[in-house]
């Protein structure tokens, strides 16, 4: 694993109307490169971030601790114990689903 000086998460979200719900699409990009894309995916507010960082974590480029029952450490804590600058970009609202392709 390298040195990582910076994570950058970019998303768009999208509401459904008719039933409620919230949708986003993410980029994570690790040092200007983009390393994980998410596609229309439910949720919303910190949890774009915390499935950013698994996605990270699955594919091996940041590696957090996991506690006793299984969970992963929260991405602030890991981006301050390892030294990385990290920037959420508020997520930006679309007015339809297509337009959560970036």
């Amino acid at each position: 694993m390298k040195n990582i000086n910076s994570i950058v998460t970019v998303s768009r979200t999208w509401f459904d109307r008719v039933n409620g719900n919230t949708y986003y699409s993410a980029k994570a990009v690790v040092d200007g490169v983009v390393a994980a894309d998410l596609h229309f995916q439910y949720g919303g507010g910190s949890q774009i971030e915390h499935d950013v960082f698994t996605a990270l974590a699955d594919a091996n480029i940041i590696q957090p601790e996991i506690s006793e029952r299984g969970y992963m450490e929260a991405p602030w804590r890991y981006c301050e114990r390892m030294g990385i600058n990290r920037v959420c970009l508020e997520a930006a609202p679309v007015a339809r689903k297509r337009d959560l392709r970036f």
